[in-house]
């Protein structure tokens, strides 16, 4: 085992759902993921080829402060799985509410 490694499971800290059987550290981990993968896809979008369709949208600078927001509040995690899955919770409902729908309004009928 390494040292200061916490291994307590989520329903030991109070979490519930996909989180209960979670080790503490897989939480935090899952959080640093979440944040990496939501970083590149913004990245990607933004530097891509034809990337101005998504840069224009009104939505988008609502998304790439949300990028720079995540990031500083994963690194200020301090391995705290509770502050963990309130984050990756956060980044999966923004994905699918606000990244998803802007990728999708812009895709529909694209040949990838």
């Amino acid at each position: 085992m390494l040292q200061n490694t916490d291994y307590r499971l989520g329903c030991e800290i109070g979490l519930y759902g996909i989180y209960a059987e979670l080790p503490a550290f897989e939480i935090v981990n899952l959080a640093h993921d979440l944040v990496s993968a939501f970083t590149a896809k913004v990245v990607t979008l933004k530097y891509a080829s034809g990337s101005s369709v998504y840069t224009n949208d009104t939505r988008w600078s609502i998304i790439d402060n949300m990028k720079t927001e995540f990031n500083r509040r994963v690194n200020q995690l301090n391995a705290d799985p509770v502050e963990a899955a309130k984050l990756a919770e956060e980044i999966q409902a923004f994905v699918e509410t606000v990244l998803d729908p802007l990728i999708a309004a812009h895709t529909l009928g694209a040949n990838w």
